[in-house]
């Protein structure tokens, strides 16, 4: 039964990854932004390839140290670095081979037709290029169409370079391919610059005021825990605090009478 109970996890963990690509693919998730040099996040992404990548395959990388920070998406860059490096693989499949990653300062030529950012604008293109079989012509223009795929059935899912698409429009930026059959396949990732943030103009020296903190507080809210908490800490800082988990239990303790009515 073995072998028959390892085909079901394999199967499995198959059925799992497309899901969430396809989740992935039909309800993007919004991207958190840093200001981060991109060598490190890629990098990390190798860390976890050089395990699955075949050793015949020597992954050589080239970091330009005068490229700048741009604001990304940690996360989703390592995701589409992980898709193309392991699309990559696959092209070059079980022979030796290699696969050149790198990142470039500040591209400022002509605007591409396929680019969005305007033309002159400041963008910073990491390459992914293998020398494995290529593509022609009719394959590389169906190569972002979800679902497609050249490979045989169980192998691909037709969403890893959707989902990089995607990615890059999420950012603004734009992803280009070039290829030949037989002399691999070079994929470009735009990512544009990232926007300095204005200086703040620096404030006058005041003069500090210091509260004696001798106000007394009313603090109420329905968590025992909570009241509790804000008790202790306000206390500490020389408040007198007067604290209550029913929200009626002021209006009692004024001698009002009962509970309002609020119908």
């Amino acid at each position: 039964m073995r072998p028959f109970i390892a085909e079901i996890d394999r199967a499995g963990v198959r059925a799992a990854s497309l899901v969430r690509q396809i989740l992935g693919f039909a309800r993007p998730q919004q991207s958190v932004r840093e200001v981060l040099p991109l060598g490190p996040v890629v990098d990390e992404a190798l860390k976890l390839l050089r395990a699955t990548v075949p050793t015949l395959i020597e992954i050589r990388t080239s970091w330009d140290a005068n490229a700048p920070p741009v604001s990304v998406d940690a996360g989703q860059v390592h995701q589409a670095i992980v898709n193309l490096v392991t699309n990559a693989a696959d092209a070059i499949g079980s022979r030796p081979g290699r696969i050149d990653l790198a990142i470039q300062a500040a591209e400022l030529g002509t605007r591409r037709p396929d680019h969005p950012r305007a033309q002159g604008e400041p963008v910073h293109p990491v390459t992914v290029a293998d020398d494995g079989s290529g593509m022609d012509r009719a394959t590389r223009n169906r190569v972002f169409d979800p679902f497609f795929t050249t490979k045989a059935s169980g192998k691909g899912t037709g969403l890893g370079l959707s989902i990089v698409h995607g990615i890059m429009r999420s950012h603004d930026g734009a992803v280009t391919i070039s290829s030949r059959p037989g002399h691999g396949t070079t994929v470009d990732l735009y990512f544009p610059a990232a926007e300095l943030p204005e200086a703040r103009p620096k404030r006058e020296p005041g003069i500090a005021t210091e509260r004696s903190r001798t106000e007394r507080l009313l603090f109420v809210d329905d968590d025992e825990a909570l009241v509790e908490l804000m008790r202790t800490l306000l206390s500490r800082l020389g408040y007198r605090v007067t604290a209550f988990n029913d929200p009626w239990r002021p209006w009692r303790s004024s001698g009002r009478g009962p509970r309002p009515s609020t119908g």
